[in-house]
């Protein structure tokens, strides 16, 4: 909520709050590989929490700090979060995976695949695959400059502009509308 975070038990509310948070204002919940719960606010905070307390788990650097930004998990437990630049966060370190240049970072939602992996549309018709093993560019095929990525177990989608187009398949990444608003 735009007052922070709440848990209902059946009996009461309980409000989660942490002293560094910058805003109270949280969304967007996640949860990771272990069961873990995350949610963040604009102020580039992601806050990990349970039935018992609230953590501050990262913050996003100044320098790649934006309202509007993404993040996921991998399997290997880390962090990627999309602001500036999409890069991974895992034992206390950051690393660089694609730089501002390469994506649109406010239209930059991120998808899984069945096996884990994320995909997220970059610039010039490419999506871009990130995994434990890093990022793999692929060479799409959209009737568009800006889409975003859904992925439903077997089917590759993108969404622009009303316009909803189908990978012809996994591996034929040729889209064809499908349906159009």
């Amino acid at each position: 909520t735009d007052n922070g975070l709440f848990r209902y038990d059946g009996y009461q509310f309980h409000h989660y709050v942490h002293e560094k948070m910058l805003s109270y204002s949280l969304f967007d919940i996640h949860e990771d590989y272990d069961g873990n719960l995350y949610c963040k606010n604009l102020n580039g905070q992601i806050f990990r929490f349970n039935a018992e307390k609230m953590e501050l788990f990262h913050t996003i650097p100044d320098s790649l700090s934006t309202s509007y930004f993404f993040y996921e998990f991998l399997p290997d437990r880390s962090l990627v979060v999309s602001a500036k630049s999409i890069y991974q966060y895992s034992n206390g370190q950051v690393k660089t995976l694609l730089p501002a240049q390469e994506f649109h970072y406010h239209q930059s939602e991120m998808t899984r695949d069945s096996l884990g992996a994320l995909l997220i549309y970059g610039k010039k018709n490419t999506l871009y695959k990130i995994d434990t093993n890093g990022v793999q560019h692929i060479e799409v095929f959209i009737d568009q400059h800006q889409a975003r990525i859904i992925y439903d177990q077997q089917d590759i989608f993108a969404a622009t502009n009303g316009i909803i187009q189908k990978a012809k398949s996994s591996t034929d990444l040729h889209f064809e509308p499908v349906y159009d608003l």
